[in-house]
């Protein structure tokens, strides 16, 4: 699955999911909300561009299987 940007007229959203809407966030730090969010914009396109690439991708399956796996009460054994 590509994450990929789209564009509307009022919002702009990756892969499904709209970031238009905001939901309250939980922020238990000092740090203000506008530098968690300026932060957060500077490293959004580097975390795209990880998981469109083929190593993303992989660690993403990976994940999801682990999730799966976890749901199923299966565990994973860990890597040698």
């Amino acid at each position: 699955m590509l994450l990929r940007k789209h564009r509307t007229l009022k919002t702009e959203y990756y892969g499904g999911h709209d970031l238009g809407r905001r939901k309250k966030l939980i922020n238990n730090t000092n740090i203000p909300r506008y530098k968690v969010e300026a932060i957060a914009r500077c490293i959004m396109p580097d975390i795209l561009a990880f998981y469109e690439s083929e190593e993303g991708q992989r660690e993403f399956a990976e994940w999801k299987r682990q999730q799966e796996a976890e749901k199923n009460g299966v565990e994973r054994k860990p890597k040698d």
